[in-house]
Protein backbone atom coordinates (compact mmCIF):
# COMPACT_ATOMS: atom_id res chain seq x y z
CA UNK A 1 0.00 0.00 0.00
CA UNK A 2 1.44 3.13 -1.19
CA UNK A 3 1.84 5.66 1.90
CA UNK A 4 -0.15 8.82 2.16
CA UNK A 5 0.47 11.80 3.55
CA UNK A 6 -2.49 13.92 5.80
CA UNK A 7 -3.51 16.49 6.48
CA UNK A 8 -2.27 18.07 10.46
CA UNK A 9 -5.08 18.72 12.45
CA UNK A 10 -4.73 22.33 13.61
CA UNK A 11 -6.82 21.06 16.98
CA UNK A 12 -3.95 18.58 18.22
CA UNK A 13 -0.79 18.85 19.81
CA UNK A 14 0.22 15.60 18.93
CA UNK A 15 0.02 16.18 14.99
CA UNK A 16 1.62 19.42 15.63
CA UNK A 17 4.84 17.74 17.14
CA UNK A 18 5.46 14.80 14.45
CA UNK A 19 4.32 14.70 10.91
CA UNK A 20 1.65 12.19 10.90
CA UNK A 21 3.41 10.39 8.22
CA UNK A 22 6.21 9.59 10.48
CA UNK A 23 3.92 7.61 12.78
CA UNK A 24 2.57 5.00 10.14
CA UNK A 25 3.97 1.89 10.68
CA UNK A 26 5.72 1.16 7.90
CA UNK A 27 4.59 -2.11 5.14
CA UNK A 28 7.39 -3.79 3.94
CA UNK A 29 6.63 -4.15 0.54
CA UNK A 30 6.30 -0.74 -0.26
CA UNK A 31 9.59 -0.37 1.94
CA UNK A 32 11.95 0.49 -1.35
CA UNK A 33 9.36 2.28 -2.74
CA UNK A 34 8.79 4.63 0.02
CA UNK A 35 12.65 5.19 0.21
CA UNK A 36 12.50 6.10 -3.38
CA UNK A 37 9.73 7.82 -3.01
CA UNK A 38 11.76 10.14 -0.28
CA UNK A 39 14.78 9.93 -1.92
CA UNK A 40 13.57 12.47 -4.97
CA UNK A 41 11.46 14.35 -2.61
CA UNK A 42 12.11 18.13 -1.67
CA UNK A 43 10.43 18.30 1.56
CA UNK A 44 12.08 14.61 2.35
CA UNK A 45 15.47 17.18 2.25
CA UNK A 46 13.99 19.93 3.65
CA UNK A 47 13.13 17.95 6.50
CA UNK A 48 17.32 16.64 6.64
CA UNK A 49 17.67 20.40 6.43
CA UNK A 50 16.03 21.29 9.19
CA UNK A 51 17.26 18.64 11.46
CA UNK A 52 20.61 20.10 10.82
CA UNK A 53 19.82 23.89 11.50
CA UNK A 54 17.33 22.78 14.75
CA UNK A 55 20.81 21.08 15.54
CA UNK A 56 23.24 23.61 15.35
CA UNK A 57 21.30 26.17 17.18
CA UNK A 58 20.30 23.87 19.64
CA UNK A 59 23.84 22.99 20.47
CA UNK A 60 24.82 26.61 20.29
CA UNK A 61 22.55 28.42 22.64
CA UNK A 62 22.92 24.96 24.95
CA UNK A 63 26.98 25.09 25.16
CA UNK A 64 26.70 28.79 25.11
CA UNK A 65 25.59 28.23 28.80
CA UNK A 66 28.21 25.99 29.37
CA UNK A 67 30.84 28.79 28.67
CA UNK A 68 32.74 29.35 31.70
CA UNK A 69 32.54 33.46 31.75
CA UNK A 70 34.02 34.75 35.05
CA UNK A 71 30.14 36.88 35.02
CA UNK A 72 27.85 33.57 34.60
CA UNK A 73 26.26 32.19 37.33
CA UNK A 74 23.51 30.04 38.22
CA UNK A 75 25.50 26.72 37.55
CA UNK A 76 24.10 23.47 36.73
CA UNK A 77 20.44 25.32 37.24
CA UNK A 78 21.27 27.85 34.06
CA UNK A 79 23.10 25.24 32.20
CA UNK A 80 19.84 22.94 32.36
CA UNK A 81 17.17 26.24 31.74
CA UNK A 82 19.24 26.55 28.62
CA UNK A 83 18.84 23.58 27.21
CA UNK A 84 15.50 22.87 28.09
CA UNK A 85 14.00 25.98 26.54
CA UNK A 86 16.34 25.37 23.52
CA UNK A 87 15.09 21.96 22.65
CA UNK A 88 11.63 22.88 23.50
CA UNK A 89 12.20 26.38 21.04
CA UNK A 90 13.92 24.57 18.20
CA UNK A 91 11.54 21.24 18.63
CA UNK A 92 8.33 23.51 18.37
CA UNK A 93 10.19 25.72 15.24
CA UNK A 94 11.36 22.13 13.27
CA UNK A 95 8.34 19.69 14.07
CA UNK A 96 5.89 20.81 11.44
CA UNK A 97 8.75 20.05 8.98
CA UNK A 98 11.14 17.07 10.47
CA UNK A 99 9.21 16.11 13.33
CA UNK A 100 11.83 17.93 15.30
CA UNK A 101 14.11 15.14 16.65
CA UNK A 102 17.35 16.62 16.91
CA UNK A 103 18.74 13.93 18.58
CA UNK A 104 20.26 10.94 17.55
CA UNK A 105 18.72 8.40 19.92
CA UNK A 106 15.31 9.84 19.39
CA UNK A 107 15.34 9.24 15.69
CA UNK A 108 17.20 5.45 16.11
CA UNK A 109 13.85 4.99 18.68
CA UNK A 110 11.39 6.06 15.89
CA UNK A 111 13.48 3.61 13.68
CA UNK A 112 13.14 1.04 15.47
CA UNK A 113 10.09 1.17 15.70
CA UNK A 114 8.97 1.31 12.05
CA UNK A 115 7.77 4.60 12.47
CA UNK A 116 10.51 6.01 9.59
CA UNK A 117 12.50 4.36 6.97
CA UNK A 118 16.21 3.56 6.84
CA UNK A 119 17.20 6.26 4.49
CA UNK A 120 15.30 9.29 6.32
CA UNK A 121 17.31 7.27 10.06
CA UNK A 122 20.76 7.50 8.06
CA UNK A 123 19.82 11.13 6.64
CA UNK A 124 18.27 12.59 9.78
CA UNK A 125 21.20 11.22 12.21
CA UNK A 126 24.06 12.43 9.62
CA UNK A 127 22.40 15.93 9.42
CA UNK A 128 22.28 15.73 13.37
CA UNK A 129 25.53 14.67 13.60
CA UNK A 130 26.80 17.67 11.20
CA UNK A 131 24.81 20.54 13.00
CA UNK A 132 26.37 19.51 16.32
CA UNK A 133 29.73 20.17 14.79
CA UNK A 134 28.90 23.42 13.07
CA UNK A 135 26.82 24.61 16.16
CA UNK A 136 29.95 23.67 18.23
CA UNK A 137 32.53 25.09 16.14
CA UNK A 138 30.43 28.52 16.24
CA UNK A 139 30.20 28.34 19.66
CA UNK A 140 34.02 28.19 19.47
CA UNK A 141 34.27 31.02 16.97
CA UNK A 142 33.32 33.44 19.15
CA UNK A 143 34.40 32.43 22.81
CA UNK A 144 37.58 33.43 24.22
CA UNK A 145 40.38 31.54 23.90
CA UNK A 146 41.18 31.33 27.45
CA UNK A 147 38.03 29.77 28.08
CA UNK A 148 37.39 27.18 24.71
CA UNK A 149 38.29 24.34 27.43
CA UNK A 150 35.25 24.66 28.69
CA UNK A 151 32.99 24.75 26.55
CA UNK A 152 30.48 21.59 28.21
CA UNK A 153 32.74 18.81 27.62
CA UNK A 154 30.69 15.58 28.79
CA UNK A 155 33.04 14.08 31.69
CA UNK A 156 32.37 11.62 34.10
CA UNK A 157 32.55 13.01 37.59
CA UNK A 158 35.52 11.22 39.74
CA UNK A 159 32.78 10.17 42.34
CA UNK A 160 31.32 7.74 39.88
CA UNK A 161 32.51 4.97 37.75
CA UNK A 162 32.39 4.56 33.97
CA UNK A 163 29.88 1.90 34.47
CA UNK A 164 27.57 4.52 36.53
CA UNK A 165 28.23 7.30 34.08
CA UNK A 166 26.69 4.85 31.51
CA UNK A 167 23.66 3.97 32.90
CA UNK A 168 23.32 7.63 33.68
CA UNK A 169 23.14 8.28 30.37
CA UNK A 170 20.93 5.52 29.35
CA UNK A 171 18.47 6.65 32.26
CA UNK A 172 18.02 10.12 31.15
CA UNK A 173 18.31 8.87 27.26
CA UNK A 174 15.08 6.63 28.08
CA UNK A 175 13.10 8.89 29.90
CA UNK A 176 13.50 11.97 27.12
CA UNK A 177 12.83 9.04 24.33
CA UNK A 178 9.88 7.79 26.90
CA UNK A 179 8.04 11.87 27.10
CA UNK A 180 8.41 12.13 23.47
CA UNK A 181 6.56 8.88 22.76
CA UNK A 182 3.38 9.61 25.03
CA UNK A 183 3.57 12.87 23.50
CA UNK A 184 3.03 11.86 20.15
CA UNK A 185 1.04 8.46 20.84
CA UNK A 186 -2.07 9.03 18.22
CA UNK A 187 -4.03 6.63 20.47
CA UNK A 188 -3.47 9.62 23.45
CA UNK A 189 -6.08 11.83 23.81
CA UNK A 190 -5.18 15.32 23.49
CA UNK A 191 -3.60 16.38 26.95
CA UNK A 192 -4.74 20.38 25.57
CA UNK A 193 -0.72 21.18 26.76
CA UNK A 194 2.21 21.40 24.54
CA UNK A 195 4.36 18.88 23.63
CA UNK A 196 7.35 20.72 22.64
CA UNK A 197 7.14 21.75 26.66
CA UNK A 198 7.27 18.55 27.76
CA UNK A 199 10.08 17.58 25.89
CA UNK A 200 11.81 21.27 26.99
CA UNK A 201 11.24 19.63 30.54
CA UNK A 202 11.66 16.10 30.02
CA UNK A 203 15.85 17.51 28.89
CA UNK A 204 15.75 20.05 31.71
CA UNK A 205 15.42 16.88 34.30
CA UNK A 206 17.79 15.38 32.47
CA UNK A 207 20.42 18.46 33.26
CA UNK A 208 18.88 18.87 36.52
CA UNK A 209 20.01 14.99 37.33
CA UNK A 210 22.71 14.16 35.11
CA UNK A 211 25.27 17.26 35.11
CA UNK A 212 26.47 16.63 38.78
CA UNK A 213 26.86 13.15 37.67
CA UNK A 214 27.89 13.10 34.11
CA UNK A 215 29.51 16.98 33.87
Amino acid sequence: MKPTIKSVSSNSNQSRLVCPSLLVPLKMGSYLQQMGEEFRSLLFWRAVLAEFVGMTLFLFMGLGATSAFPSADGGNLRIAFAFGIAIATFVHVTAHISGGHLNPAVTLAFFSLHKITLLRALMYVLAQMFGAVVGTGLIRAVTPTSINGELGPTVISSEISVGQGVLVEAVLTFQLVLTIFATVDPKRPSPGGSGPLAIGLSVFLGHVTGVPLVQ
